[in-house]
């Protein structure tokens, strides 16, 4: 899932991940609310969160995520990328931040490595003896 407010650059990142990974179903929001209604309903693998969001940034909802869909991992994306910012992120939850000024070359390793987290966080969750996610 894509949490991004700018609908151009949502748009973007959501035509390049589905052209870049086969196979991939990739839903969007536009806020970080949206998003946990989304993921409420239907799921969510890794969530891609801009952290200027309007309403909850997306500091506040990787904590949001970490609380109400803990299996689901948050990649932060930002254009701010001092390591204040980094470090919240890290802090509320996010398994990776990418700048936005490097996600061309940063963005795919980034979400391959929250894919394996998703993977042992769901194989953690079925050695606990719960069900599949």
């Amino acid at each position: 899932m894509i949490v991004e407010d700018h609908a151009t650059l949502r748009a973007t990142l959501r035509d390049w991940l589905e052209n870049t990974v086969p196979g991939v179903s990739v839903l969007s929001a536009g806020s970080a609310e949206e998003a946990l209604e989304t993921v409420a309903r239907v799921g969510a693998d890794v969530v891609l969160m801009d952290i200027g969001l309007p309403g909850v940034n997306g500091i506040e909802g990787a904590r949001l995520f970490r609380l109400r869909a803990p299996d689901t991992v948050v990649v932060m994306l930002s254009i701010i990328d001092d390591r204040a910012h980094v470090a919240d992120a890290l802090d509320a939850g996010a398994v990776a931040f990418v700048s936005k000024r490097t996600m061309r070359h940063d963005l795919l390793p980034a979400l391959q490595a929250a894919l394996k987290e998703r993977l042992s966080r769901v194989d953690a969750h079925v050695e606990r003896g719960g069900a599949r996610p």
